[in-house]
């Protein structure tokens, strides 16, 4: 599996990580006082000015971590390459809780996007998630000829024309096509934002306007189920943040 994965030795992982944090492992800037020159101790770091310590991790959202270099490597590997957390969890024996846990560190530290912006030809659509009163909505909307999508979470198990029209403003471009399915929310949505817009009705067996968007919920459901097994309305929002139809 070190072979599959390209596994480097500890050593070049805590060279790639210094360089990362303060742009060369050579030149590694004292964290209380700045200045250069600090001398790495086994696992920690001394600046010979102030005299302070501290280790690589602390200085960042890794602190206190108890996992080695390598699988530390191999799980963020496994978590921008998609691996379902069994099998994650079969190949470096490690534990579920763990997994979910670096897992959902992943997601939270993920560098912010910049706005989605979709044009040309988008369908668009809801998905609902939840039992009974913790249900949650998701609205997307992707470009028919890429795999750009924009999606917003609804902290409810309906949505309404008023939830539609900012989330069109914000991501769909005056002029575009707009394609949905046939649900009211929808009905004279061009007198609200300039799109073309037309749509199916799936109770006489009309899908292809909405066929790539449903598509898109079909994989983003056995997403979740496979990283995660399961969300809560509370930690949902970052499950969108790395958010893609590839």
């Amino acid at each position: 599996m070190d072979t599959i994965l390209s596994i480097p030795s500890e050593r070049m992982i805590k060279v790639k990580v210094c360089k990362i944090i303060f742009g060369s492992a050579s030149l590694v800037k004292c964290h209380y006082c700045q200045r250069t020159g600090c001398v790495r101790r086994s696992e920690k770091f001394k600046c010979p000015a102030c005299k302070r310590c501290w280790s690589l991790t602390s200085l960042t959202w890794m602190k206190g971590m108890k996992l080695t270099w390598r699988q530390f490597w191999g799980l963020l590997w496994t978590y921008t390459n998609k691996v379902p957390v069994d099998q994650t969890r079969r190949v470096f024996k490690i534990s579920r809780p763990t997994i979910y846990r670096w897992y959902d560190l992943f997601r939270t530290n993920l560098p912010d996007q910049e706005d989605v912006r979709l044009e040309s030809c988008v369908q668009i659509d809801e998905a609902y998630f939840g039992k009974k009163d913790k249900k949650v909505s998701l609205v997307a909307a992707k470009e028919t000829n890429s795999s750009k999508v924009a999606a917003r979470i609804i902290p409810r198990g309906s949505v309404q024309r008023h939830d539609i029209t900012p989330f069109l403003r914000q991501h769909v471009v005056p002029g575009a096509k707009l394609w949905s399915d046939g649900a009211a929310i929808y009905r004279g949505i061009a007198k609200h934002w300039p799109v073309e817009h037309s749509h199916d009705i799936h109770r006489k067996g009309e899908f292809g306007k909405t066929s790539v968007i449903e598509g898109f919920f079909g994989a983003f459901k056995t997403f979740i189920r496979r990283m995660y097994h399961h969300v809560t309305p509370l930690n949902f929002p970052n499950c969108l943040m790395n958010i893609s139809a590839d």
